[in-house]
């Protein structure tokens, strides 16, 4: 044979094994039977909307009554909503990669659970590997206000190792329009973004805080409700912002269900209309006497529009006084009940008005709040108690706070100055030498009682009971023996804060183990009591 048939030969065989491979792909391809829908209730909103987003997912069309579904939403500038709906019960099973903790925290990582408007919050996340290989996750926190209002999206990517935990700790700035009251934030990890088909790897987590008006605002943050169970289908609503971006916005849902995996999206439109301004105000302090300095802040009022803002803000005191600006000051000569009247105007023209009733009159009441001190201490050492004083009247006073332990006089402490409605923290030296030990002593805190004080009962608090023994018995024996010294010598160099510190092994009270502390306890070696 010549090589121009061998070669048409090799042709026709090569064509002949692609052809049989396509056909074989096609033959093989499964389409996935995991099915996925998402739509809004409307298809254009304006400013402070509920958008309600649903659907469901169906497995082989059967609804699928357990699983995940992951929700996201972008507007024309940033991602907004990110999600996880169960789609029925949650089982306890444990997930590959889980959420350990979430918290919201200062920038030290210590829980706190207010923040005021225009400032910063932060919150702690912890995420952990409970697989055996290394897994690529996005981690991720999405916050809103009391009115559900989306108010930022904080996101981490990162590879957590096998058995590992991550934690991810971002800060938010709190916008001045935020919605006072129980904030929550969501936290959630998934294998990527869900508009680019990531899905979720475990149930979401939330925590609860408060956005509070002022420093005057102790109300605590409620606990939200669960989601219901959907039985295979999804519900999310959220509040759009008093100046969202106009434009397209789009909604990406994703959902895994017995290794398959699928996603769908939709949009809607969000028209930018002419709107008045939103007025609103804190008075600090909310209630006070005659002759004391009120603050009036309208921070919090919002304009109501993109790109929108306001121009003008004008007082009235409700006794005959006037003022301008954003944040004013103001002094009421006699007791009685003001109404005060803000009027914001904005870029476009447009006004509007709030008020809000402000109360003076004369209060004397101070109290006593909190305590703070060790639970065990020994004789012969000096235990610092930390007491809380705050004045919930409404004159600024100055007074003396005394602290007795067992009615035995330790310290008193004057206070000096104390304005309406604030607290201050006072710090007792408690001298514990020729103190009877063992035994069980009752600190109590006791304010003075001022003139014409309307409550009285909360000027004493008690904290206790307090478990004193020697100086030294550390492993609580009733003598110094040789297990105290190795109780001291085996975390030797520890300085308070540290995993394995042991206060009552700080024999010499200065926040460190060190030789001070093996010479106090060897000194008092075989002491017995």
């Amino acid at each position: 044979m010549g090589n121009a048939v061998w070669k048409k030969l090799g042709t026709c065989l090569f064509l002949a094994f692609i052809a049989t491979a396509m056909i074989t792909n096609l033959s093989s391809a499964q389409i996935s039977p995991l099915k996925i829908t998402v739509t809004t209730d409307k298809t254009s909103y304006i400013l402070r909307e509920i958008v309600d987003i649903s659907g469901n997912v169906t497995y082989n069309n059967e609804l699928v009554e357990e699983g995940l579904v992951g929700i996201q939403v972008d507007n024309p500038l940033t991602k907004i909503v990110i999600r996880t709906l169960p789609l029925g019960p949650i089982s306890p099973e444990e997930w590959t990669i889980e959420i350990v903790s979430l918290i919201s925290c200062d920038n030290a990582g210590t829980l706190k659970l207010s923040y005021e408007r225009e400032s910063w919050a932060w919150f702690m996340v912890t995420v952990k590997n409970n697989g055996i290989t290394s897994k690529d996750a996005l981690i991720t926190i999405n916050v809103y206000d009391s009115s559900f209002i989306p108010i930022g999206t904080l996101f981490s990517q990162t590879t957590i190792d096998a058995g590992e935990n991550a934690t991810f700790m971002p800060s938010l700035w709190i916008e001045n329009w935020v919605s006072n009251g129980t904030a929550t934030a969501y936290a959630n990890v998934y294998t990527d973004w869900p508009k680019n088909g990531g899905y979720s790897y475990c149930p979401e987590k939330s925590t609860n805080f408060a956005i509070i008006e002022s420093e005057y605002d102790e109300d605590p943050p409620t606990q939200s409700p669960n989601p219901p169970t959907q039985n295979g289908t999804y519900d999310l609503k959220f509040r759009l912002l008093p100046e969202p971006p106009p434009g397209a916005y789009v909604v990406s849902a994703s959902a895994w269900y017995k290794g398959w995996k699928d996603m769908a999206t939709t949009s809607f439109e969000v028209i930018d209309v002419p709107a008045a301004p939103w007025p609103s105000f804190a008075v600090k302090p909310p209630m006070a006497g005659p002759g004391y300095e009120i603050t009036f802040d309208a921070s919090a009022s919002s304009a109501e529009g993109y790109g929108d803002s306001i121009t003008g803000y004008a007082w009235n005191f409700g006794d005959g006084q006037n003022a301008t600006g954003k944040i004013v000051k103001h002094t009421y000569a006699e007791i009685g009940n003001y109404t005060v009247t803000l009027n914001v105007t904005d870029t476009e023209g447009f006004w509007n008005t709030t008020s809000r009733i402000v109360t003076i009159i004369i209060i004397h009441d101070v109290a006593v709040i909190d305590m703070q001190c060790l639970t065990e201490i020994y004789n012969d050492w000096l235990v610092s108690v930390s007491v809380t004083i705050k004045n919930h009247g409404t004159v600024t006073e100055t007074f003396n706070v005394t602290l007795s332990a067992n009615s035995t006089f330790i310290e008193t402490k004057q206070v000096t100055g104390l304005e309406p409605l604030k607290s201050t923290k006072l710090t007792f030296t408690w001298n514990t030498t020729g103190l009877t030990v063992p035994a069980d002593y009752m600190l109590e805190a006791t304010a003075d009682t001022l003139e014409n004080e309307t409550n009285t009962a909360n000027n004493m608090l008690s904290f206790g009971p307090i478990w004193a023994r020697m100086l030294g018995d550390i492993m609580y024996n009733r003598q110094i023996d040789i297990c105290d010294i190795v109780a001291i010598t085996s975390i030797y160099g520890s300085k308070s804060g540290d995993p394995n510190w042991n206060i009552m092994a700080d024999l010499n009270p200065d926040g460190k183990i060190d030789i001070t502390d093996v010479v106090k306890a060897t000194s008092r070696y075989g002491l017995k009591y």
